[in-house]
C-alpha cells in the first residue's frame, strides 16, 4: 500500500512528499480482518487502517478464517519451507559439481586459458574444490622432470634416512655435502 510519506534529501538538506510502501505483516491483516468480524464498518476500518477496500477483500480470501496461531505457525512453516529449500538447493549444486569435476580431465591452465567456452568449466572446478576442500592448485600441479644428478641425490637420502633412522632431515642435509654433494637449504 501507498502512503505519503516525508522523506529528507541528502542533497538539498530539505524535506519533500514522496510515496513509501507500507507492508502489512500477516498478524496485521488477520487482526484487521477479525476487528471487522467484531460488526464494524469494513469502509470505516479501511480508512482508519489507511487500506484500500479492494486490498481489505483480497486479504479475507487466504486470511478470513484463519486466527492467530495459525497463521504464526504458517509463518514459522514457510520460514522452515525457504530453509529447507536452500539446503536442498545447496546439495544439488554440489552434487552437480562433483559430477562434473569427476567426469572432466582437466588440462593445465595454460592450455585451458585458450578455449573461452571453458569458463563455465573453471567456475564449477572452483566450487567443486570449495566443496572437497581442496587446493585448485592441486588440480593443475604437474612436477618437472628431475635430472639425473638429482635423481642420484634422492637416492642418497633415502640409503642415509634408511641407515640412520633416527637422524632429522637436518643431520642428513649436513652429511651430504660431506659426501660431495651440495645441498640448498629447500632440497632436503
Amino acid at each position: 500500500m501507498f502512503v505519503w510519506a516525508t522523506r529528507k534529501d541528502p542533497d538539498n538538506e530539505r524535506c519533500s512528499l514522496c510515496w513509501k510502501v507500507r507492508l502489512h505483516e500477516v498478524e496485521d491483516k488477520i487482526h484487521i480482518l477479525r476487528e471487522a468480524d467484531g460488526g464494524r464498518s469494513i469502509v470505516e476500518l479501511c480508512r482508519e487502517k489507511n487500506i484500500y477496500e479492494v486490498t481489505f477483500h483480497r486479504w479475507k480470501k487466504p486470511f478470513g478464517q484463519m486466527d492467530l496461531n495459525e497463521a504464526k505457525r504458517l509463518k514459522a512453516l514457510e520460514r522452515e519451507k525457504t530453509e529447507l529449500k536452500k539446503l536442498l538447493a545447496e546439495a544439488l549444486l554440489a552434487k552437480r559439481v562433483l559430477e562434473y569435476v569427476v567426469e572432466k580431465n582437466y588440462e593445465s591452465g595454460a592450455q585451458e586459458a585458450e578455449g573461452d567456452g571453458r569458463r563455465a568449466g573453471r567456475a564449477v572446478l572452483r566450487a567443486g574444490c570449495r566443496i572437497l576442500r581442496l587446493a585448485r592448485a592441486s588440480l593443475w600441479y604437474q612436477a618437472g622432470q628431475r635430472s639425473d644428478r638429482q635423481q642420484q641425490m634422492v637416492a642418497r637420502l633415502r640409503a642415509l634416512s634408511e641407515a640412520h633412522p633416527r637422524y632429522g632431515y637436518r643431520r642428513i642435509a649436513a652429511l651430504l655435502p660431506q659426501e660431495g654433494w651440495p645441498v640448498g637449504k629447500r632440497q632436503v
